[in-house]
């Protein structure tokens, strides 16, 4: 097996996979191949490829990194190891793209002395490969997420207004007005800070 950093021509290749593998783990998300883009993924050096010798994608790898600006908080770096869900045994392709998060962890922690770095990976209940062998690394249970579910095919109603606040649309079109919505969004969530940079690459994603 080779493995080696993420280039823009494995997107699509990228995407299959994880389209075929939320049919087997229906609710797995499918990310959007223009995210894997965005800075905090450092130009495809913190997504790992794992392939054959034909070329073949058998698994990838995706690091991404929330760098602390808050003392003494913890720089949290969100992983997942996502196999081809027809390979028979994807322990061995799971431990080389593993031991290539670890190495990069270990540069990013380098870079960003002052914090404790704590690798986190979010998996659904029937994911049951990929929880076990995280677990048989050390990992625990952190917390739980719950998505909200609620049918559209009745109207929404009304969000009521509140006395003494005004609401506009912000298009946020110059890069001053960009880095105020940075410092405060992150000021309120310190745990989960974002770049400059990373907010303008979302906000040059298509509305859809």
């Amino acid at each position: 097996m080779n493995i080696r950093a993420l280039l823009p021509a494995d997107l699509p290749g990228v995407t299959n996979l994880q389209r075929r593998y939320a049919e087997r783990y229906p609710g797995a998300a499918v990310i959007p191949a223009e995210v894997y883009q965005s800075p905090a993924f450092a130009s495809g050096q913190n997504v790992f490829l794992a392939l054959d010798e034909a070329g073949s994608l058998l698994a990838y790898a995706p690091l991404y990194p929330l760098i602390a600006t808050h003392a003494p908080l913890p720089h949290l770096l969100w992983i997942e190891i996502k196999p081809n869900p027809d390979l028979a045994d994807p322990v061995p392709v799971r431990d080389l793209l593993y031991e290539r998060i670890l190495q990069r962890t270990a540069d990013i922690a380098r870079d960003n002395p002052g914090s404790a770095v704590r690798l986190m990976a979010q998996y659904l209940p029937a994911e049951t490969g990929s929880i076990a062998y995280l677990r048989s690394k050390g990992f625990e249970p952190a917390g739980n997420v719950y998505r909200l579910r609620r049918s559209l095919t009745d109207e929404l109603p009304a969000a009521g207004s509140t006395a003494g606040i005004a609401y506009q649309n912000w298009k946020m079109e110059t890069e001053a007005e960009q880095a105020a919505y940075v410092e405060a969004r992150n000021e309120a969530f310190p745990e989960a800070p974002i770049t400059l940079a990373e907010w303008q690459h979302f906000l040059s994603y298509p509305v859809m």
